[in-house]
């Protein structure tokens, strides 16, 4: 499961890759037009580059012993881990696509405009949010996750926590200014 999810990982930076080759995204670290700001890229923000790879990967690792080895993934779970996705990419697309205060990055170049890696993110993380919302069901709710899985789903959690931090602390998430 972890290298499936390096693999998917791996798969959005390509693509990232491919985007600015052909000018679909500014250069890493280029200011931003009209701001002092920089333009960011996949592997600048601390929730991607660590978050994603080392800490969710944790929570698929569990996500795959819930839904393979335990059997208490219901259709239930399954239909309310789909409408948590979906709510979490539409909370996402409208804070980061529609916000006119968002400042651009690789993922959302412009203001209203997505890439395809953005897509591509949005997906995944969309994914991510589905698989953690339903392992801290069946850990905090049910109890049909226990010992391992817990101590893996609280690495998340500090791992995520972590990342999120460093991001606010380095201004990844701050609003976008204009300078004129």
């Amino acid at each position: 499961m972890v290298a499936l999810n390096w693999l998917v990982i791996w798969i959005n930076f390509l693509i990232q890759q491919f985007e600015l080759k052909r000018d679909k995204i500014a250069p890493r670290h280029s200011i931003i037009s009209g701001t002092k700001q920089v333009f960011l890229h996949w592997q600048d923000f601390y929730l991607q580059k660590l978050e994603n790879t080392i800490f969710l990967s944790a929570v698929f690792v569990i996500f795959w012993h819930l839904w393979v080895f335990t059997g208490y993934l219901s259709l239930s779970n399954v239909i309310i881990g789909i409408a948590i996705m979906l709510a979490n990419a539409t909370i996402f697309l409208i804070i980061c696509a529609k916000g006119k205060e968002h400042k651009p990055d690789w993922g959302f170049p412009a203001a209203g405009k997505i890439s395809v890696g953005g897509w591509y993110h949005v997906i995944y993380q969309s994914f991510g949010v589905g698989a953690v919302a339903l392992c801290a069901w069946h850990i905090f709710i049910t109890g049909y996750l226990t010992g391992w899985a817990v101590w893996m789903f609280f690495f998340f959690l500090a791992g995520f926590a972590l990342s999120l931090i460093m991001d606010i602390r380095a201004g990844h998430f701050a609003k976008l200014k204009k300078t004129t």
